[in-house]
């Protein structure tokens, strides 16, 4: 069959023969709103192997349902093929920002800066550098981000850590910016959060979680007023607390505890940010301390947190990286700096990483209208039945043991949190011919927040 153009850009031989590319984009984003990552994958790989003229978010959005979906093993090959989509995506996303770039410039070093900086340049180039990152392909990312018109970026053993998690020095975390705790909730406690946050659960269908496009959402508990109605998160919070309380004392004067999960695959990462009411929208405040509960912490990468603070002038110049474990509890101070790194390894694409954070707050803005999902909402009470046949709200309102004093199912074992003998972030520097120093000196005023790659 004769290959054909067309708006949408017409299927070629085979079992794309009678779609167009967006067609299948339509099927695969369908895929992905519900979490199938594997049909997703699927979808998106017949749109770029049977259509001409795919765009380049096609290519991005199957790179990453491809990294999602599978091991990308280098002894299959795969990792070379997944490559090779990547630098096919970025090709055409140059060619889409150049064809946008005003005429009148002509300079061919400013174009190029233009059409690198481009946001669909960036976000496939983005997963193309990360790759040569991850792989230690030092020379290979500099080119690439450079291109790309970072400045900075997370450092080679921050996005290449160690996957044994050795401790880099035997300087240990200042106290007060982060602290964690293993078996920390008991088991009828943890099996408890299991069951509401798993991977199936409703909480995740219901709040459309899959969905590129679904915002921010938590949920805020009165600590003042009368007892918290849902029995599973009266135990949590209060055990947050309690664990809080060892190095944070003021959260004991707390008034609301607020609270978000987070349900993900191994490679997907977190972009560093401060903890904030509403994700900083109008005035900026901070929370006396947060904790992260991992609920299943058997793959990912690290939580990483750095000595950055909120209002600083210049980069961070530590950074800690903490590894997910299964009920392991961390509690750290969010304004400091911190993030996820991207996962390197995807050992087994069905497992996820599941996490509970806890904020607590001397004050705070809640809307009081639990439903439609949304930053700050009040918890739901129990009731018979939930706006829109929801049901996720059940699965919070089991009973829990609750005999004994909180303080009896927190874990004994504190963790030990090295500091890394680096900083986190690393100036991108080309490889040159030229030994010359010239302009190596380092600026140490503060870059723009997107002039620095973190993996995303």
């Amino acid at each position: 069959m004769k290959r054909t153009r067309s708006d949408e850009g017409d299927a070629i031989d085979g079992v794309g023969a009678l779609h167009s590319w967006a067609t299948f984009e339509r099927a695969g984003d369908e895929k992905r709103a519900i979490g199938d990552e594997l049909g997703a994958y699927a979808a998106y790989g017949a749109s770029v192997k049977t259509c001409v003229d795919v765009p380049s978010r096609v290519f991005l959005k199957l790179a990453l349902a491809w990294r999602r979906a599978s091991r990308l093993s280098a002894d299959s090959g795969e990792r070379e093929a997944y490559e090779r989509t990547l630098k096919a995506g970025l090709r055409r996303a140059t060619r889409e920002a150049d064809d946008d770039v005003d005429d009148s410039i002509v300079d061919v070093e400013k174009r190029a800066s233009v059409v690198g900086r481009d946001r669909r340049v960036r976000a496939i180039g983005g997963q193309l550098a990360l790759l040569y990152c991850q792989d230690g392909r030092e020379a290979e990312a500099a080119q690439t981000l450079t291109f790309l018109g970072y400045e900075y970026r997370l450092g080679q053993r921050v996005l290449r850590y160690d996957l044994e998690h050795a401790a880099a020095t035997s300087e240990r975390i200042p106290r007060g910016v982060m602290h964690a705790y293993d078996g920390c909730l008991s088991p009828a406690m943890l099996a408890s959060l299991r069951r509401a946050f798993a991977k199936d659960a409703a909480f995740w269908r219901e709040h459309d979680y899959a969905n590129p496009k679904t915002g921010f959402f938590s949920y805020v508990h009165e600590l003042d007023g009368a007892p918290m109605s849902s029995p599973v998160m009266r135990r949590t919070v209060e055990l947050a607390r309690e664990i809080a309380a060892r190095e944070f004392s003021a959260v004991r004067d707390a008034k609301y505890a607020e609270w978000w999960a987070h349900c993900r695959p191994a490679c997907d990462g977190h972009q560093c940010h401060f903890d904030s009411h509403n994700e900083g929208l109008g005035v900026v405040t901070h929370p006396i301390c947060s904790v992260i509960i991992y609920i299943d912490g058997s793959c990912g990468g690290p939580t990483l947190m750095t000595n950055q603070r909120a209002g600083d002038r210049a980069l961070a110049t530590k950074c800690y990286l903490m590894p997910p474990r299964d009920n392991r509890v961390a509690v750290f101070d969010g304004t400091f700096l911190h993030g996820v790194v991207p996962g390197r390894i995807n050992e087994d694409p069905a497992l996820r990483r599941v996490t509970l954070m806890v904020a607590f707050w001397p004050e705070m803005d809640v809307v009081r209208e639990s439903f439609p999902p949304g930053s700050a909402r009040a918890f739901p009470e129990r009731a018979l039945e939930y706006p829109g046949g929801i049901s996720w709200p059940n699965d919070f309102y089991d009973s829990v043991d609750e005999d004994d004093d909180v303080k009896d199912d927190i874990g004994t074992v504190e963790v030990d949190i090295f500091a890394q003998a680096h900083a986190p972030w690393e100036k991108i520097r080309v490889p040159r011919d030229d030994a010359s120093d010239e302009d190596d000196e380092d600026d140490e005023s503060m870059p723009a927040y997107d002039a620095c790659f973190q993996g995303f």
